[in-house]
C-alpha cells in the first residue's frame, strides 16, 4: 500500500516555519536597482579658430610699434617691429574687441590694435 503525501499541509507548515523566524525590526531596508544600459560618449574636437591680425600700436614708453599676431581663441603669438626696425616676438591676449595686450620675452608690455 502506497501513502500519498500530501503537498499543500507541507508547504504551509515551512512557510509558517519561515514566517515565524523572521523578525520585524524597525531598521529601514535599502534596495539597491542596479540597471543595465549603454551610454555613448561623443566627443567633438573642434578647432580654434585662428586669425592672423595686423596690428599698431605703442611701447611702455609710448613709441610706435607695429606687426602681425596670430590669435587662436583668445591667446596669441607673432612678431612686432620698432621704429629702429627691432623685430620682437610677443605673446598677446585681448583685453578689448579691437585692444590686445602683448608681452614680449624680457616682460615689456605693448597696446595694440588690429587694423
Amino acid at each position: 500500500m502506497t501513502r500519498k503525501i500530501k503537498t499543500i499541509p507541507i508547504t504551509l507548515f515551512f512557510m509558517s516555519i519561515g514566517l515565524i523566524s523572521c523578525k520585524k525590526t524597525d531598521d529601514t531596508i535599502k534596495a539597491s536597482i542596479h540597471s543595465t544600459f549603454e551610454v555613448n560618449n561623443t566627443v567633438k574636437t573642434t578647432e580654434l579658430s585662428q586669425h592672423d591680425y595686423k596690428v599698431v600700436g605703442t611701447d611702455e614708453n609710448g613709441e610706435n610699434v607695429h606687426g602681425n599676431i596670430n590669435i587662436e581663441g583668445k591667446i596669441g603669438v607673432g612678431y612686432l617691429t620698432t621704429t629702429n626696425a627691432t623685430n620682437i616676438e610677443v605673446v598677446a591676449e585681448w583685453i578689448n574687441k579691437h585692444t590686445l595686450l602683448a608681452t614680449d620675452l624680457e616682460g615689456f608690455e605693448y597696446t595694440l590694435t588690429t587694423k
